[in-house]
């Protein structure tokens, strides 16, 4: 029986924090899941990058493996994307998706503002998450910075953090969310309208 969480493990995953989730590889992210004995749902990508070798032990610890054909228009990440989603997850998290390529990146990151609060993304220095109206707290986890920027114009309060604000209009081009700091273990956030992109982060 699958759960509701699953985690993508891309390219540049290094590390697998500790989340009760589902797996799901994606290509060369398979190979590092496959060498950690880690069990995937699913394994996806064209795996060009991948020798043979390796695509037999990835085969050998997943479900099943899906094969793309390497001349497509969309990325890996977002085919596992759309494949978790069929699979029913309501909430996603992908490792390994921010890193020297910042076209892939910048791809991550329009996949998170599209999914808009089912995707998040993380990886050891950045935790980033899509908040649309609602009321939420948010824990520190181990991160130093809270920075938010608007993707849609909107209107916030932030509370228990270093610099608070009190239902302040926040426009796209706004950058004043820049850097704040949860003061104990866990801050508030109001968004009133509007959707807001939330990194925590470390140096």
């Amino acid at each position: 029986m699958l759960k509701n969480k699953v985690i993508l493990a891309c390219k540049l995953t290094d590390n697998i924090p500790l989340i009760d989730a589902d797996y799901i590889g994606v290509d060369k992210g398979a190979l590092f899941l496959a060498k950690n004995k880690i069990m995937m749902e699913r394994a996806i990508g064209d795996f060009d990058s991948v020798e043979e070798s390796d695509l037999k032990l990835i085969d050998k610890y997943c479900y099943k493996l899906i094969k793309l054909n390497p001349i497509k228009d969309l990325s890996d990440s977002e085919a596992a994307i759309n494949l978790a989603k069929e699979l029913g997850y309501e909430e996603i998290i992908l490792l390994g998706g921010l890193g020297k390529r910042q076209d892939h990146s910048y791809v991550n990151l329009k996949l998170l503002i599209k999914e808009e609060g089912r995707l998040s993304i993380i990886d050891t220095k950045n935790y980033l998450r899509i908040f649309k109206k609602g009321n939420y707290t948010i824990k520190k986890h181990g991160y130093k910075y809270i920075s938010f920027f608007s993707i849609k114009d909107s209107v916030i309060t932030i509370e228990k953090m270093k610099y608070p604000v009190l239902n302040r209009v926040f426009k796209e081009e706004d950058l004043f969310g820049l850097s704040n700091e949860i003061l104990d273990e866990e801050g508030n956030l109001i968004v009133h309208q509007g959707v807001i992109l939330c990194i925590q982060s470390n140096d």
